[in-house]
């Protein structure tokens, strides 16, 4: 599968506002149903999706945390070894 684009976005919005449900969308466009859901539950604004939503709100965007930063107990352990010595 794709990921979604702007275009994909827009269209999004027509499909929904046609009275489209996910499955119908998803199909339409070629996208797994599962990303439509998510696309929508992310950018939609006082219950309305909003296809620029994400664009206009950065912040919205996953930001991936380093394996260490994660892992209290590997962090300890790397924290212990750095400073000792065998």
């Amino acid at each position: 599968m794709r990921k979604i684009d702007g275009s994909d976005r827009i269209k999004i919005k027509e499909l929904i506002d046609n009275g489209e449900d996910v499955m119908a969308i998803s199909k339409i466009l070629g996208i797994h149903n599962s990303t439509i859901y998510r696309e929508i539950k992310r950018c939609s604004n006082n219950g309305e999706y909003d296809p620029f939503y994400y664009d206009k709100n950065p912040k919205q965007r996953r930001k991936k945390k380093s394996l260490i930063e994660s892992d209290q107990i590997l962090a300890e352990f790397i924290a212990k070894k750095s400073f000792t010595k065998d």
